[in-house]
């Protein structure tokens, strides 16, 4: 017999930022929201003007890719630029694998349970700007990998978490308000 639970795998698509070491509490204005799928390219552009109460203005740029020649790459490119702020600007981008409740569900190889128990952390590893989080799936030959890397302006990223199922880095940088 068979048995198939669908995993989950890490999100890769946490994104936090903090202002002199404040967290960056913003909403998105509706005067600059755009999202954009180009077939041609196979990406998905978003852009969105972001504001805080006291009005400090960050446009978030961001562009992904989910490959389908190699349906297990998924890569992402983001762009922050502050708009009429100048400050330390704290990036901090995860790798989280631990288990989230699923809606509810009648298959049975949904829901919250079918993630619990299925997977046994192996480890992680920080390397340079590269994160990875490695998972053996439960009676099966398969580990399932994870990993991030970070390119840019940001210089150095270094670890903050120390959970199994949690790759956390953040890099500083000191911003400029846009000219």
């Amino acid at each position: 017999s068979h048995n198939q639970k669908m995993l989950q795998v890490a999100n890769g698509k946490g994104i936090r930022c903090l202002l002199d070491g404040v967290p960056f509490a913003a909403v998105a204005t509706s005067e600059h929201n755009r999202r954009t799928l180009d077939f041609t390219t196979a990406t998905l552009e978003r852009q969105q003007l972001l504001a805080t109460p006291d009005g400090q203005q960050l446009l978030f740029h961001s562009r992904r890719l989910v490959s389908l020649a190699e349906q297990r790459l998924m890569s992402m490119a983001i762009t922050l630029t502050p708009l009429n702020f100048s400050g330390e600007l704290t990036v901090i981008s995860s790798l989280d694998a631990r288990v989230q409740a699923q809606a509810e569900s009648d298959d049975p190889r949904a829901g919250e349970q079918a993630g619990r128990d299925s997977t046994q952390s192996l480890g992680r590893v920080h390397q340079g700007n590269c994160q990875v989080l490695l998972h053996d799936i439960k009676a099966s030959p398969f580990v399932v990998g994870a990993a991030m890397g970070h390119q840019g302006q940001c210089g150095e990223w270094r670890p903050i978490t120390d959970e199994d199922d949690l790759q956390a880095v953040e890099a500083r940088v000191a911003v400029q308000r846009q000219q």
